[in-house]
């Protein structure tokens, strides 16, 4: 929304802080985190209304850059509805922003930046934190998780040494494309549904993190993982019956689990395949398909690590949603 007015702090060295800014109202009926929680419910509702003619969940391949060439089947469309359109409008409107973050060449502050060996390392290390603060954290909270999420949390334990040599790929690849200053905290509940647009609100960056890292560039693929990540979290927290309003009885569970990932690879690559499509003229993105998916895999595993110790911190019921994400990246991968 636009910018009316902003109160600046001026130090005596010269730098500045701003203290609070002015926008203009943005008139909206929500946000989009609400939104696709009502129509992933409704989905759920189609699935359970017709379980018997719709029977096992058609398979699908397990690579979102391999779905995100391809349209949904229409057996699942008819399930999922409109919002497959919902997401690719949000794929174009997140590829918007980052042309439009990336188009001050002018401001050292904003203008992209190539990876260097300095910005690999640095980029690497803050990973490595992150992945040691996460695992620390999940060892320590293993006697006050459930059984069934104590489980997951093993298989992801043992698979730490996996994950860290996912992380490192960082520092022994190529690492294409442009840094930008991105969004920073993108998910659904930062973005107002109009009844026909959306706006994106709240550029603040991610709570838990320092000012400094809040302002590091970074790939656009980090605000794309952190879409897909929360695509995750509305399936997952319906299914769960942990989110308000949430109408999933434990009866229905076993079946809609089986769709569950259904829904969510069809609009996280609906969403992917409008970004990629859209942004392709900014060159913000690697050239090789290789160094795109490095760049992905790598920020939707920094995203659920980051999602964890959240979790781990503020709702340790919600730990599944996490643990199951990381899992299935990494399977994910496995699969290709």
């Amino acid at each position: 929304s636009p910018l009316l007015g902003h109160l600046e702090l001026r130090h005596e060295k010269g730098a500045t802080s701003t203290l609070g800014i002015v926008q203009r109202f943005v008139p909206n009926e929500g946000d989009a985190w609400t939104f696709t929680l009502d129509n992933v419910q409704r989905f759920f509702e189609r699935v359970l209304t017709h379980r018997n003619a719709a029977g096992q969940p058609p398979s699908f391949p397990r690579d979102i850059f391999v779905r995100s060439g391809r349209e949904c089947p229409q057996a699942v469309r008819d399930y999922i509805g409109a919002y497959l359109d919902v997401a690719k409008l949000l794929g174009q409107r997140t590829a918007e922003l980052h042309a439009a973050l990336a188009s001050g060449k002018d401001q050292p502050n904003f203008a992209p930046d190539a990876y260097g060996s300095l910005s690999k390392r640095s980029f690497y290390q803050s990973l490595r934190n992150l992945a040691s603060r996460s695992f620390d954290a999940l060892r320590e909270s293993l006697p006050k998780l459930t059984p069934a999420d104590v489980e997951l949390a093993k298989s992801v334990l043992k698979r730490e040494r996996q994950i860290r040599g996912r992380l490192k790929h960082v520092l022994e690849r190529e690492l294409g494309g442009q840094r930008i200053r991105c969004h920073g905290d993108y998910h659904l509940g930062q973005i107002l549904y109009t009844g026909k647009d959306f706006v994106i609100i709240d550029f603040e960056g991610e709570p838990l993190r320092s000012l400094t890292d809040r302002r590091r560039k970074r790939s656009p693929m980090a605000d794309v993982a952190g879409m897909l990540r929360s695509f995750h979290y509305a399936v997952y927290g319906v299914l769960s019956g942990e989110l308000p309003g949430s109408q999933t009885r434990p009866e229905d569970v076993p079946v809609l689990e089986l769709w569950a990932p259904v829904w969510y690879a069809w609009v996280a690559s609906s969403f992917l395949g409008t970004y990629l499509k859209t942004i392709e003229p900014a060159e913000l993105l690697p050239t090789t398909r290789d160094a795109l998916e490095l760049l992905l895999d790598v920020h939707l595993v920094e995203k659920s690590l980051y999602e964890l110790n959240y979790e781990l911190n503020n709702r340790p019921s919600w730990v599944r949603v996490p643990l199951r994400g990381i899992l299935d990246v990494l399977d994910a991968d496995a699969s290709k």
